[in-house]
């Protein structure tokens, strides 16, 4: 996750609303724990998404981790808002994602509930 997005959890975590933000990074900690290692599912059509990443209008996909955490992940990603239909599949690697400046740095999305492939190109061009 982003410096500024740490910077933004750590006040909410000090907020009214701690209880509520400190239980959704448990449960995405304990998401990204569980998640399946580098080719674990390569070469799965249908594998879950696990994690969102977003900034503008780029979004990247994650369904495995690196077996020594998550600074490399597979997954897809998408530039100019081509949407996952028009995505390309490959590794990424999270510091990358995270560290393009604040305007374009990707966000971790912590609402993201893991879903296939299918279902989120289900309809999509």
């Amino acid at each position: 996750m982003s410096r500024e997005q740490r910077a933004t959890l750590s006040q909410m975590l000090h907020g009214a609303e701690r209880n509520g933000y400190a239980d959704t990074l448990l449960a995405l900690a304990e998401r990204i724990k569980i998640m399946p290692v580098s080719n674990e599912a390569n070469g799965l059509e249908d594998a879950v998404v696990h994690l969102r990443y977003f900034a503008a209008n780029c979004e990247w996909w994650i369904t495995e981790k690196h077996a020594q955490g998550v600074p490399q992940a597979q997954g897809w990603v998408t530039l100019n808002g081509a949407g996952i239909a028009r995505a390309d599949r490959g590794y990424v690697r999270i510091a990358e994602i995270v560290a393009n400046g604040a305007a374009l740095c990707g966000e971790l999305d912590l609402h993201w509930v893991p879903k296939k492939v299918s279902e989120i190109t289900r309809g999509k061009p």
